[in-house]
């Protein structure tokens, strides 16, 4: 079970990626997956 440091470490480097491979793109998975954040659902 990874603590929640490395947890947020991963996304951030995922999220990081795939900015780089789609820039414009906002995904939409991955903030209905995590609901409990409390971030505005579309980031532009």
């Amino acid at each position: 079970m990874p603590t929640r440091d490395e947890k947020r470490r991963r996304e951030y480097k995922e999220r990081k990626e795939n900015k780089e491979k789609n820039p414009v793109v906002v995904d939409v998975k991955d903030d209905m997956s995590d609901p409990v954040r409390g971030l505005p659902k579309a980031r532009i």
